[in-house]
Formats: C-alpha cells, sequence, structure tokens
C-alpha cells in the first residue's frame, strides 16, 4: 500500500521573497517551452559555496529541502504564471517508460509551492489521491534510488486530499501518488 504522506506547511516565504520567486519564475516560464527545468543538488550538504552556487530560484528550493531533511539527489520543477488545470496523473519518468514499456521510474517525493494566488480569488486546489499510485496496477514501479518493487493498487473506492492554492504554502506527498493540479 502507498505511504500516504500529505504535508502542509502554510508561511514557508515572506512577501517579499514569494514576490521575488515569482517574478523570477515568470521570468523562467517565459523562456522554457514547457515552464520545466532540471538540476543537480549538491551533493556536499556542507560545502556553502556550492548552495551559493545555486540560482537564485534553486536556493529557495534548497532551503525548503533541507528542511525537510530531503536529500534526493534531482529535482525537476515546473513554473507557470497563470492557473491551469493540470488533470489527474503521477510524475514519472517518461523516457525510462517510453525505453522499457513497462518501467515506471517516479520522485520519491512531489511538492507543490503556491506563490501567487491572484489577489486571494483564486482557491482552484491540488487533489492527491492517497490510494492511487502511479495510476497503473500491478506495473514494476522503481523509485528515484532505483528500488523496484510491482504494488497494486485496487481499491472499492477513491480516497483524496484537496488542498486550497493559498500564497506560501507548500505542499509535500508520496512520490507515487497520483494528483491533480
Amino acid at each position: 500500500a502507498p505511504r500516504s504522506y500529505v504535508s502542509v506547511r502554510d508561511g514557508v516565504l515572506t512577501a517579499s521573497a514569494r514576490s521575488a520567486l515569482s517574478d523570477l519564475l515568470t521570468s523562467h516560464s517565459d523562456r522554457h517551452e514547457d515552464g520545466s527545468s532540471f538540476y543537480v543538488r549538491p551533493t556536499d550538504w556542507n560545502d556553502e559555496g556550492a548552495f551559493y552556487a545555486l540560482t537564485p530560484t534553486e536556493r529557495v528550493m534548497e532551503t525548503l529541502l533541507r528542511a525537510y531533511n530531503d536529500t534526493s539527489p534531482y529535482v525537476e520543477y515546473w513554473s507557470r504564471d497563470l492557473h491551469l488545470q493540470i488533470h489527474a496523473h503521477c510524475d514519472v519518468d517518461e523516457g525510462l517508460l517510453e525505453d522499457t514499456g513497462i518501467t515506471l521510474r517516479h520522485p520519491d517525493w512531489g511538492h507543490v509551492l503556491y506563490l501567487d494566488v491572484q489577489n486571494g480569488e483564486t482557491r482552484a486546489p491540488t487533489i492527491v489521491f492517497t490510494d492511487r499510485i502511479v495510476g497503473w496496477d500491478g506495473l514494476n514501479l522503481t523509485d528515484a534510488k532505483g528500488s523496484s518493487r510491482a504494488e497494486e493498487t485496487k481499491s472499492d473506492g477513491v480516497e483524496m486530499i484537496s488542498i486550497p492554492a493559498v500564497p506560501s504554502r507548500l505542499l509535500r506527498f508520496d512520490g507515487r501518488l497520483m494528483h491533480a493540479v
């Protein structure tokens, strides 16, 4: 069964930090066709030079991930400056799936950081399906560390948590879980 871990923290950024990060990510989404980027995290957690060599956006992500003691080696992130409904999905390595046809590699953790919520008017929630992993029953799953396991996701109903969009809110959940933003 999936570890139905969902955590919500409010006030993770000051208003000025949120505004600056929002501006950076708006510029980021303008430069990238799908708004996505990828970076390799520093391996020496005690090397402050490595931390300061990151972009300002990556520094914010590093600070938040370190607060969770998250040591995942890679981060893939998306940004967009408008609300788009993203249907229920799971985050998987599409390239690996295309190459193997059956192996689904997923991140250890999924995160959503809410920055601008259009003057408090938009509260479009993120839905996390706490009993649905990767959306397919019984396929070979591979986590970010390469550990493999087969899991079933069948149940009689659907369990979900709805997390409203609130400025400076950080949502963290098991990376295998299906979600809609």
